[in-house]
Formats: C-alpha cells, structure tokens, sequence
C-alpha cells in the first residue's frame, strides 16, 4: 500500500499519461507547502522534489516505528527513490558531517561575555559593520541602472535603527500593512520611498498608503475598484503585481509553483488592469512579481528579469501604458547550511544587466528603472539569536535545553529549517556529540536543532544561532506566555546599543487593561499585571 502511494505520487503508475503526471507532481509539491515545507520547492528540481516530499510522507512514517520491519521497508523506499536516507541519521554518519560545517559568528566570546553582563540571554543580537558592507556590494552590483532603488522588505526586521543603516544608502522600504506603514512615518519616510504591496488588503491600509503618497501595488485586478472607492481616485503613479502560473523552473532545476501562490494577476488580467487603470487617470507604471523563496543562486534575478522584461515590452506596446520601473521583489537568498554557497550579488546584477540590454534596450525601454526588495538577503547573515544552555536532560537521545525558544526564533519550528549553531569559545572544539537543542515551549517541535553534531556543551555555556537578522524576532509570538527578547546593535566601533528592550509581563498584560470597557469590574488586580 505504501509502495503504491509512493509510485502514486511520483507518476509512475501504469497508463499514466505525462500531462496528468506532471499535475500530480504540482499536488504533491503543493501539499509539501501546506505540511510546512516551504524552502523544498526552492532548493530542489521537480522531479527531487516530488521524491523528497514521496520520503517525506510516506517513507519517514515507516523509519518512525520501532519494529525492525518497517525501517527496512522504509529504506528500500528511500533506495528505490534514488536518494540517500532522509530518516536521522545515526551517530557516526552526524559526526562525519559535522567534519564539513566551519560557519564562524561575528562576535567573539570576549565580547559576549561583556554583553551578558548587562544584557541577559536570550537577545538577538545584529553586525551593523556586515550590514554596511553588504549595502555597499547591493549598490555597486546594480550601479548600472541610473534609477535603481532597494525597497527593504520591513516585515524581515522591523527595527527601526537597522533601517536607518540601510537610510544611509538611499534605501526605501517595502511595506505590507497599516503598522508598518506607520513605522515608516514615524521615521520621516514617505512618498516613493514606500512600496505598498499587500494582499487582501484593508481599506484603513490603502488609506494610509494613499495618505503618505506610497507607490501602492496592486495584488489583484477588483482592487483596482476598490482603491477607487476608498481613496476617491487612481494614483497617477501605480503598480501591479504579476503571477505568470504553472511552474517557475530555472536552469538548475530550482523551481517554485506560482500556480499555487494566492498573490499576484494573470497575464489576461494584468493587461486588463493597465488599461483600466490608464483610463482612470494613471500616468506611471510599475511591476512585480515574486516567483521563488530563499533561492541560493545567481540565475534567480536574471531569470525573473527576462520575463519581466518581455512582458513589459508587450505592456508597453499594446496597452500605451509608460512602464517606469520593473521590481524583482525578494527571493534572493542565503546560505543558511554551511555546505551552501552564498549568492553573488555581482554576478546577479551582472545577469539583470545583460537581460536588461538585451530585451529593453532594443525596444527603447532603456529609461526603466530596477527596484528589489530583499530582506532576508539584506539582514539574514547579520544576525544571530545568543542564548544559554541551562539544562541537560539524558531520556533516549540527549537535549540541551536553552533560554531561546521558538517564541525568539519561530522557522525551525514552523518549517523545520537548518540554522547552524556555534557554542561559543569552542568554536575549534571538535563536535564529537550529537544533541538535539530545545526551548521551553509545551511544543514538542520547539527544537532549534536536530540530531546536531557539536562540542561538549555545559550548563551556562553561550549557544550562537546563526543567521537570524531576518524573519527571526520579528515573527515572535507570545505563546506559554513567553516573552519577545532584546534586540541589540554591534556597533562598528565595538560598542552595543541596545535596539528594542525585552518584553515584560506588563506588555504581555497591557491589551487587559488598555481601555475602560476592560478595566470595569476586572475579575484582576490590573497593578499586578502591570509588574515588571
């Protein structure tokens, strides 16, 4: 039974046609995103892919069981598939992996030892000299394009001292609701310095988009209307978001399913909205697409860029309507298994540039303007969740409990993702033990690491989680009660600045007591609540 799902899945029935296997692979490839396998369509090809989520499903849930038979069975699945075994390794195979794993922090033990002393664990902590650096290289990789501007995605680190960093550089911001619009205004930015681009949107968001004079995109064609009614009118500068459907697929083999994604126009409608919307008044014309998550790869961009470049072409040429800026969005990843190597940004810009002089050039289209809008790229590397290691508990397999947990750094919880873990002052110790490194949460995936090769660890020793400066405080939560950490800023002197403080009880609380209707005939001691 289990063999014939597994053969179900891959296509590979008698008398199944390719077209019906093809779809059967796109269901698959989308039920792995809705189990929380988000990052597998991104880093394997179809056909891994499809045998990924085969293990994953149906062979991993054999491995699961203790009877000697099942295992067996579950490993003739795994070799009939093509692939080396998914299910935990065993200790010697963790251990010889470990060999190939030299990701250092960029902090040193010295300096963390002087930054607990007045900040405790756990607290996000973010390189401002990395970030700086890494401004510089985006800036200088599309230097070619007279009009190009970074729009940073502030739902990655809505810190408003990181952005400030990335302000010195003529950074926009990319913003996705009322509350980070209002953060934008809070720090004097507006106009078309904002990108807007949201989903199921809000009228209050559009109101408050309109009002700062964001350049608002369009995720569907009836907003079109609806925008119209909520503003009074069409911006004369506008954008739409494109979603081409079907399988994005680049040379490589990396692929996403925008089919499957809820954002963005069809082609038919896309070119339905320039034209609705120049007869409404719009004068200025942008697009966006966001076609595949957390690539590591330097063809992702250039690919994007052709199609969006084509496309452009025909917007332009059948509809009249005068396209000023084509945004790439996000998607640029990083490296967040050591064995991965890191994108070059040169070589992205580089491949943007040569499509860019190909296919706009010739059709007189050279005036374009190139906007992204990356977070993880611009911020993921220069962060890094610090904690301790408070307990050491031996059942059946051995766990470090630490002072993390998934309420500070939600992915390996949420899509089981890889961040690498550095025990700080033995970052040449060999990593001769196998642990599995877990928060407090009553959630039994609140584990930062699995079947993790890494030295001796003690109570009090100093756990680095890497690669946390996006999409890591920020999507925090309050389960258990736990309370959101610090945030804090290396310095490039050296010095640490403290960025946002910790949460307390009282912040936890505060929604309790926040109006009249609540604090009237409390069933509690509002005071004790507000207690630090």
């Amino acid at each position: 039974m289990i063999e014939a799902r597994v053969r179900w899945a891959l296509g590979k029935s008698a008398g199944v046609d390719p077209k019906a296997r093809q779809t059967r692979r796109i269901r698959v490839a989308g039920r792995g995103a809705r189990m929380g396998l988000r990052e597998t369509p991104a880093r394997l090809s179809a056909k891994s892919q499809v045998r990924y989520l085969a293990v994953k499903c149906f062979a991993l849930p054999l491995a699961a069981h203790a009877t000697p038979v099942r295992p067996c069975l579950a490993g003739f699945f795994i070799m009939r598939l093509g692939m080396e075994p998914l299910f935990p390794p065993g200790r010697a195979q963790v251990l010889r992996k470990a060999t190939r794993m030299n990701k250092q922090p960029f902090v040193s033990k010295a300096q963390l030892d002087e930054i607990i002393e007045h900040y405790p664990t756990p607290f996000h902590l973010y390189d401002e000299a990395g970030i700086r650096r890494n401004m510089e290289a985006v800036r200088d990789a599309f230097a070619w394009n007279p009009g190009f501007k970074e729009y940073f995605a502030v739902k990655a680190t809505p810190n408003p001292f990181l952005i400030n960093i990335l302000r010195d550089y003529g950074c926009g911001c990319d913003c996705s609701s009322a509350t980070e619009l209002q953060l934008c205004d809070a720090m004097g930015i507006s106009g078309h310095d904002i990108m807007f681009s949201s989903n199921e949107t809000p009228a209050a968001d559009y109101e408050a988009a309109a009002k700062l004079g964001a350049i608002i995109n369009l995720d569907d064609i009836s907003h079109i209307d609806f925008l119209e009614q909520t503003i009074g009118g069409i911006p004369e500068t506008i954008s739409c978001r494109y979603n081409p459907g079907g399988l994005f697929e680049i040379s490589n083999g990396i692929m996403d399913n925008p089919g499957d994604a809820k954002y963005g126009m069809t082609t038919e409608q896309l070119f339905e909205a320039f034209r609705t919307l120049k007869a409404k008044g719009a004068k200025h014309f942008g697009i966006h697409a966001f076609l595949c998550s957390n690539t590591v790869t330097n063809d992702y961009y250039p690919e994007l860029a052709a199609v969006l470049f084509k496309l452009a072409v025909q917007l332009q040429q059948e509809t009249g309507a005068h396209i000023e800026f084509i945004n790439l969005s996000g998607g640029v990843g990083i490296p967040y298994e050591p064995g991965q190597e890191p994108n070059d940004i040169q070589a992205i810009g580089e491949g943007v540039r040569r499509v860019y002089e190909e296919i706009l050039v010739p059709a007189g289209m050279g005036d374009v303007a190139i906007f992204t809008e990356m977070g993880r790229f611009m911020m993921g590397p220069y962060g890094c969740l610090v904690t301790t290691a408070i307990h050491h508990k031996h059942i059946y397999k051995e766990y470090i409990g630490v002072d993390a947990c998934a309420a500070n750094l939600m992915r390996p919880a949420l899509y089981g993702s890889y961040h690498h873990i550095t025990v700080a002052g033995k970052e040449d110790a060999p990593c001769d033990h196998v642990y599995d490194v877990v928060g407090g949460l009553c959630e039994n995936n609140d584990k930062f690491a699995i079947d993790r090769a890494l030295p001796e660890i003690e109570d009090g020793d100093v756990l680095v989680i890497h690669d946390t400066g996006a999409h890591g405080h920020s999507m925090g939560y309050n389960y258990n009660g736990k309370l959101r950490s610090a945030e804090l800023l290396l310095r490039e002197d050296g010095s640490v600045k403290l960025i946002r403080r910790a949460e307390t009880p009282a912040d936890y609380f505060a929604t309790l007591y926040g109006c009249d209707e609540l604090m009237q005939n409390a069933p509690y001691d509002t005071e004790k609540l507000k207690r630090k």
